[in-house]
């Protein structure tokens, strides 16, 4: 039984049977889909009633979720892993598709995923997926749009006014919180071990009151002066730590995206520039649960529960560094929408006007984070440190962004750059092949896809070409 022209059934028909003759169109090598042992037509198999034999044509690129959610949504943000079945010339091709599982967005609004996989002398690519691409994939990921209210974006000072009121100033009730974070393979995410009893969250001053719920990590594999998703004046900094949050009156962020409605998710992004020498470095200690404490483990991509490490208590609004108050912080403050898909233009956008100095030692270790697990780093001699993990900038499209209480002069970065405006084109995006091992012909490549992420392009140093994920 042929299901479309990659997969065949071979059912078992017969009571009892303990073992079944194959009958496989012959102008094609076809693997276990397994384990990736070769069948042709005529060959014997052994079968038991547990046995559902499926095979799949060779040159076949076959996706499948790693693990089944309870609802359409949790199963959407669950990894998924490709399985590439190489043909006699080393190549394979083959397709994902995803929506949201549950609305029929994908045919009135064009919101769904499509990407269309090859490997081919020994690189495996997606053909669309990159920034520019989003648009073609989830309409409203098009900044150019001119109704879009995408993110980042580049703050202009001069067109920047002071408010007195509205949401600013921010209250944060800062506590420690049993933290965990993970290489995901896109960046590091740190989220509460418990969200239950981490009450770690902000109120605005119109008394709406955001729970804290993850912070990851943006920087560039190079340059100090392009690790932010936003700029000031065309500038960027080292690194750009986004701490997410949900409006506290939904029980979940789950929730939140749902009612789909501006202001239930909130951002506080923290920009680090690179202290210009050692003895006025760090202002940001805390900073360095994130690279420090098991950090052997998280230089490696790892999706299990082992790949959780454990940091401690950690207070996220201490990544806003002990040079910075804690109240009346200056912020400039914008609506826009996460910097990755679906792009739901529901998210505020709180700025810390002020960048921390982070040590050029503590940026460094960023740079060797890899977007492969261990297995892969230590079979291959490639460069799988992730690149950068940054989303072009978006235009303002008429919208306003605030200053409260004043504007503060932007820091100068430790290198110089020019600045890069909302048309200029995409910066390198992050990449991350999760997971490669070969076994009987079969490449296995995990790429981890969130409904609130993205499949993308980008060129490795050398070798594969990675399939980017973002978090």
């Amino acid at each position: 039984m042929i299901l479309d022209s990659k997969l065949l059934v071979a059912p078992v028909i017969e009571e009892d049977a303990d073992e079944i003759t194959l009958s496989l169109p012959s102008e094609a090598i076809w693997y276990r889909f397994r384990d990736g042992k070769i069948f042709k037509d005529g060959d014997t198999m052994n079968v038991n009633m547990s046995t559902v034999p499926v095979f799949v044509r060779y040159g076949s690129i076959i996706p499948e979720f790693v693990e089944i959610g309870g609802s359409a949504y949790e199963t959407l943000v669950k990894p998924i892993r490709l399985y590439v079945f190489l043909d006699s010339n080393e190549s394979a091709e083959g397709d994902l598709y995803l929506d949201d599982g549950t609305t029929y967005n994908f045919e009135k609004n064009s919101e769904y995923m499509h990407r269309i996989f090859k490997a081919e002398g020994g690189k495996l690519k997606s053909l669309v997926g990159c920034p520019d691409d989003w648009k073609k994939s989830w309409g409203v990921c098009d900044p150019n749009l001119p109704t879009a209210r995408q993110s980042p974006i580049d703050i202009i000072i001069k067109d920047v006014p002071r408010t007195d009121a509205g949401v600013l100033p921010l209250q944060f009730q800062g506590v420690e919180c049993d933290t965990q974070v993970r290489n995901i393979g896109a960046t590091l995410s740190a989220t509460p071990k418990d969200p239950r009893v981490c009450n770690a969250s902000f109120t605005t001053l119109s008394g709406t009151k955001y729970k804290f719920y993850e912070a990851h990590v943006h920087w560039h594999k190079y340059y100090n002066h392009r690790g932010t998703e936003h700029r000031v004046d065309g500038q960027a900094e080292a690194v750009e730590v986004q701490l997410i949050h949900f409006n506290a009156k939904f029980p979940s962020i789950d929730e939140a995206f749902r009612d789909a409605n501006v202001g239930n998710i909130a951002v506080v992004a923290i920009r680090y520039t690179v202290a210009p020498t050692a003895e006025n470095a760090t202002e940001a200690p805390d900073f360095d649960k994130f690279i420090t404490i098991g950090y052997e483990k998280l230089k490696y991509m790892d999706l299990s529960l082992d790949g959780l490490v454990d940091v401690g208590k950690l207070n996220p609004y201490n990544l806003i560094g002990n040079a910075l108050p804690r109240t009346n912080l200056p912020m400039f403050q914008y609506n826009g929408s996460l910097t990755v898909p679906s792009c739901d233009s529901i998210t505020s956008w709180y700025i810390v006007q002020q960048t921390v100095m982070l040590s050029q030692s503590q940026v460094q270790q960023l740079r060797f984070i890899q977007h492969v697990d261990q297995n892969t780093y230590e079979q291959h001699t490639l460069g799988f440190e992730l690149d950068d993990n940054i989303r072009p900038l978006a235009p303002l499209n008429g919208r306003e962004v605030v200053a409260w209480p004043d504007i503060i002069a932007p820091n100068v970065s430790s290198d110089s750059a020019p600045s890069q405006s909302a048309s200029s084109g995409p910066l390198l995006t992050t990449g991350a092949i999760i997971g490669i091992s070969v076994a009987a012909g079969v490449l296995i490549i995990g790429v981890t896809v969130l409904i609130t992420s993205l499949v993308c392009v980008k060129t490795g140093r050398k070798g594969y070409e990675g399939i980017n994920a973002s978090s």
